[in-house]
């Protein structure tokens, strides 16, 4: 397995959750053009403001990690909020956006993460250059290769 592979797939899935939702609102934009009257509907105005609701929060919070991660240059994200008095015009150009948005974050947040955890990893080794493992924390394990009866304290 490559060593940046848990970057690449990071990167992967979300980017590739990006093409199916942008190619699916392609497909309802084109659909309301057909039919203006269609989104109009409550239940379906509704499930378009959750929509355009829910990718901006997954927007917001990949972007609060990455201002987490590196706050010199990732500037605070605005909190999302719902839609209120926009049109499905407006929404479906809104939605547009957050998606091209939920495409370009990620390649700045997956290197940061993998920095992370090849620390991490880097971090887990033992004072021979061993990899942990979780025999080598167990504290009976411990107690027994470290622990040397004296003069002040005996085992009876």
């Amino acid at each position: 397995m490559p060593r940046n592979c848990s970057r690449t797939k990071l990167h992967g899935l979300i980017h590739q959750a990006a093409i199916r939702l942008i190619n699916l609102f392609a497909r309802i934009n084109q659909k309301h053009r057909e039919a203006p009257k269609t989104l109009l509907e409550p239940a379906n105005f509704d499930r378009l403001v959750d929509v355009s609701y829910l990718i901006a929060t997954a927007n917001y919070r990949m972007c609060k990690w990455l201002h987490q991660l590196d706050p010199q240059t990732c500037l605070k994200p605005a909190k999302p909020s719902k839609p209120v008095d926009n049109n499905p015009d407006e929404l479906l150009k809104a939605i547009q956006f957050s998606l091209s948005r939920s495409e370009v974050v990620p390649s700045y947040l997956a290197p940061k993460l993998h920095k992370i955890l090849s620390d991490a990893k880097a971090l887990r080794k033992g004072p021979n250059g061993e990899p942990l493992t979780p025999n080598s924390k167990n504290p009976a394990k411990l107690a027994e290769s470290g622990f040397r009866p004296n003069s002040h304290f005996r085992i009876d």
